[in-house]
């Protein structure tokens, strides 16, 4: 008896995969057909026009961003393979099973960067039309990535971490795309003007995002010991640091600020006149401890208590 159900239940099984099987070639065939990426149109003269934006700092290039970060080498199935609807599928299934605006975020950038290696693929492989269409897609899905980490960070995460990757993958985004503008007819550039839209509204509603993002600090100069002057609540916009407080106090304050650049960062030589010598000279200090960097290289946190004191260096 239990030789006959275990017979029937591979007989089961094995009939399950050969119809399952069958289903997703059959699948594959007809979605093919309607579910592949549309090549968008480049040859109309309207559809060279684009958005006036700005150009980011991505135009300087050698961007530091890996677009494989995401686990992947290589994208995979490219659009152009008859497979590709139901990676597609996957991709769609596993988004929704996706819990967390975080999450999805993540993801979809994970997707960004897989279509924009796709696009570089296709390039590499002649088929324009299907390139700049993939193109696009990454792009869009860059931008609905930071519609998520706005749902996340209204929910109380801290996206800081995903903020700063979004900052270096749409810089990077927009250097590869500006890029393709090498690379492909005339009549696609327009197609590819529209596409760098996308990353660089990320990148500016990035910068808008971190730019909020202030911090409190303290900040106390101590000329002498009967002359000290506290400044409290001193919002910095991130990153703050050392220097850019005391930058920020002497400006509001009309103090007199000497400074000189060298190349391991900056040296303050002089506040309010008073100036550095021989035997005394300006050093910082962060919650009483002595700072080890330059004090542009020295970043801030909430609540930090910056003080510069006119002492005798300790060396």
């Amino acid at each position: 008896m239990f030789k006959r159900i275990a017979l029937i239940a591979a007989a089961l099984v094995f009939a399950s995969g050969v119809l399952i099987t069958s289903v997703m070639r059959t699948s594959a065939k007809s979605l093919a057909q309607n579910y592949k990426v549309e090549p968008i149109s480049v040859t109309a003269t309207e559809e060279a026009a684009t958005d006036e934006t700005e150009g980011t700092p991505a135009a300087e290039k050698g961007i530091e961003y890996d677009l494989t970060s995401g686990g992947r080498i290589f994208p995979g199935i490219l659009p152009d393979h008859f497979l590709y609807p139901l990676k597609m599928i996957r991709d769609r299934i596993w988004l929704f099973l996706t819990t967390g605006p975080l999450k999805k975020a993540e993801l979809l950038l994970v997707f960004a960067d897989k279509r924009l290696m796709a696009s570089q693929a296709l390039i590499d492989k002649g088929k324009v039309d299907k390139a700049v269409s993939t193109a696009t897609k990454a792009e869009k899905y860059l931008e609905r990535t930071i519609a998520q980490e706005a749902r996340a960070r209204s929910a109380g995460k801290d996206t800081n971490a995903l903020l700063e990757k979004l900052s270096r993958a749409s810089l990077k985004h927009e250097e590869i795309l500006l890029g393709f503008k090498d690379r492909v007819p005339d009549q696609a550039k327009g197609v590819i003007d529209k596409a760098l839209v996308y990353p660089r509204r990320v990148y500016e509603q990035v910068m808008e995002v971190l730019g909020r993002a202030k911090v409190n600090t303290t900040l106390v100069l101590e000329f002498s010991e009967d002359n000290i002057t506290t400044y409290e609540e001193v919002q910095l916009e991130r990153p703050a640091t050392v220097f850019g407080i005391l930058e920020k106090v002497a400006e509001d304050n009309e103090i007199d600020l000497v400074t000189k650049q060298y190349d391991f960062g900056i040296l303050v030589e002089s506040i309010g006149e008073v100036e550095n010598s021989e035997e005394r000279a300006w050093i910082y200090f962060v919650n009483d401890e002595a700072g080890e960097v330059a004090s542009d290289k020295y970043e801030l946190s909430e609540g930090d208590v910056v003080e510069w004191r006119y002492i005798e260096p300790e060396f």
